[in-house]
């Protein structure tokens, strides 16, 4: 089943199952791999007033797959996966397991930054169409919620709960022979945050032990996500400034990082955000009134452009406007930044194929509906008010136009990518 959602939304919420699988017809001979297992519907759940249904995958492995690194036995490596199994397309029994070397040398992670709701989940799901890129979404929100305390409601993309999905499973399971979780969330609640930028702006030489821990721990978890992958190149979608500085502490020899700023206008942000009836994560209501929601846009993307953009080899910016009215355009110059030929790729959100969601366990909620399509969101252009627009030009026309933003409203595109799904 595909998911006709814009291509827009970010932000996670615990996430539904996915009515059907989309490679539940597939060949075992496809190149893209074997076919999902048969899953069984679990007892429904409710979410936002309406019901969905919750697969929930019965067929275990029927054998065991190989240790994770070289000279280590099943039970060090985390014992065999088993239990649930929905393996995508590129994501096989294989790379589950770890198909990576040390002869492959470091892997790259390449970080979105920027905000929420600005189409990462759209975009990281076209880049991982590349059979060397592997889309991990929301990795903020490891350990906490997804494994501390853990939600047995919290689904992967892959049908299953994230606690017993085998990928994410075996993710923990190498994380834990090297590091506490513990270790990686006091990490976070230090350093990811803006109260701690002016420490990591001010660090010279070699950094205190609890930074160079937490810097460890995530080259270390990057590395383990392209062993388990079988890819390359790792694409997370934080948006935080202040763990992408966190990332730029990270020895190249074990991890390579470029910065992709993805951007939208901040009136479509706004649009959105007027229209969430549900209070944020922590609560914070306020957060959602227009004033907030400007300088929420202006301090997330100016830290953004200031602190990323130093090092011009290794940051890019695009527009979501660009991605989704001149996709083929905006995806080969992805590709360009880094070194990957995304031709294909381009051509097939083209064509409005469905592009499939491997192992997505933080993001988009709609995420566990299997795919996404390209849909270009332009509402706010007829739904928010002249106010609103007004506000929001007085406050942030600066940077919006700095950004490459006016404060007219877009010209209408009549060609193909404009006109939204098939």
């Amino acid at each position: 089943m595909e998911s006709r959602i814009d291509a827009s939304h970010s932000g996670d919420a615990g996430g539904p199952g996915r009515p059907s699988s989309p490679f539940s017809n597939r060949s075992v001979d496809d190149p893209r791999g074997p076919p999902a297992p048969p899953v069984s519907p679990a007892p429904s759940n409710l979410r936002g007033g309406r019901r969905i249904e919750v697969e929930r995958v019965t067929q275990e492995l029927p054998s065991p797959i190989g240790p994770v690194g070289a000279g280590e036995s099943p039970e060090e490596s985390g014992g065999p996966l088993a239990g649930p199994l929905a393996a995508a397309p590129g994501v096989t029994t294989a790379t589950l397991a770890g198909a990576r070397t040390p002869e492959d040398g470091p892997p790259t992670l390449l970080y979105i930054v920027g905000h929420h709701k600005s189409g990462s989940t759209f975009l990281g799901a076209v880049l991982a169409e590349d059979p060397e890129i592997y889309f991990a979404g929301e990795l903020y929100r490891f350990p906490r919620p997804i494994w501390v305390p853990g939600d047995p409601h919290r689904l992967c993309s892959c049908g299953a709960s994230v606690l017993s999905c085998p990928f994410w499973s075996g993710v923990r399971s190498d994380f834990e022979q090297h590091h506490r979780l513990e270790e990686l969330r006091d990490g976070q609640r230090r350093f990811d945050r803006l109260r701690g930028l002016p420490g990591l702006l001010l660090q010279e030489g070699s950094p205190p032990a609890p930074l160079a821990r937490y810097v460890r721990s995530m080259e270390d978890l990057a590395g383990i996500l392209a062993r388990r992958s079988g890819r390359r190149l790792i694409v997370e979608a934080s948006f935080s400034a202040a763990r992408a500085r966190v990332y730029h502490l990270a020895d190249p020899a074990r991890l390579r990082v470029k910065y992709l700023h993805l951007v939208r206008d901040g009136r479509a942000f706004l649009w959105s955000e007027m229209r969430v009836k549900e209070p944020p994560e922590d609560g914070s209501w306020w957060l959602r009134l227009p004033p907030f929601v400007v300088a929420r846009w202006v301090a997330m993307n100016l830290l953004a452009l200031t602190l990323c953009s130093l090092d011009r080899e290794r940051y890019l910016r695009i527009r979501y406007e660009e991605l989704v009215t001149s996709p083929r355009a905006t995806i080969e110059r992805i590709g360009r930044f880094l070194g990957r030929d995304l031709s294909q790729v381009a051509a097939k959100v083209e064509e409005r194929a469905p592009i499939p969601l491997r192992h997505v366990a933080a993001g988009n909620w709609r995420r566990g509906e299997g795919s996404v399509v390209l849909r270009p969101d332009f509402g706010w252009e007829t739904g928010l008010s002249a106010r609103s627009r007004a506000l929001f030009w007085l406050a942030s026309g600066w940077l919006a136009t700095l950004l490459g933003y006016s404060r007219r409203r877009r010209r209408s595109t009549t060609g193909p990518a404009a006109r939204g799904p098939r």
